[in-house]
């Protein structure tokens, strides 16, 4: 996959609804990679001092009181997602965007 990747092409962001899918994945790219931002980073020096601005590899957890504070869990109103999908995605140093989808019964 890297061949396909432009120069500039190197960061992972993660989209997440789930807190626990997001922290799996965050903990598991921590391990090749030192500089991994979040809004729910445990370590304050790689938490997100703006969640409206992704640095280097960032995860984030759309379902945190972060982005549901007065608004619908992601689940129920994708809206922020989205947008950020869109964001990230012409974001010219961005190599993958990792996502979870939720299916099944009782699922949006």
């Amino acid at each position: 996959m890297r061949a396909r990747l432009q120069p500039q092409q190197k960061y992972i962001r993660g989209l997440f609804c789930g807190g626990t899918l997001c922290d799996e994945t965050m903990f598991a790219v921590m391990e090749k990679h030192g500089d991994v931002y979040s809004n729910i980073q445990p370590d304050p020096e790689f938490r997100l001092k703006d969640i409206n601005r992704s640095i280097k590899h960032t995860f984030l957890d759309f379902g945190d009181d972060d982005f549901t504070n007065g608004k619908p869990h992601p689940m129920i109103d994708p809206t922020n997602r989205i947008s950020r999908l869109i964001e990230e995605a012409r974001d010219p140093e961005v190599a993958v965007i990792v996502m979870d989808f939720v299916l099944g019964f009782g699922s949006p």
